[in-house]
């Protein structure tokens, strides 16, 4: 996953903690999305801008690596 991200650039495939998908974005001037680990609860109504708990740990991994770097390629 991590050699070609940037073939996942707008698919909807991330997905969020609402139970729904977004997609993979480079611009600065889509919504921002988060990883966090814990405390989610501290953001209530905001489930839309993290990411889904309960991933594979590799790409729960690969995301955070992405992250990391600030940006999805």
């Amino acid at each position: 996953m991590e050699g070609d991200n940037h073939l996942l650039e707008g698919l909807e495939l991330l997905p969020l903690n609402n139970n729904t998908f977004t997609v993979f974005s480079n611009s600065p001037h889509d919504c921002k999305i988060f990883i966090c680990t814990d405390e989610k609860e501290l953001f209530p109504g905001l489930e839309d801008v993290f990411i889904r708990d309960h991933l594979r740990l590799d790409t729960y991994g690969s995301l955070q690596r992405m992250a990391a770097r600030g940006k999805s390629s």
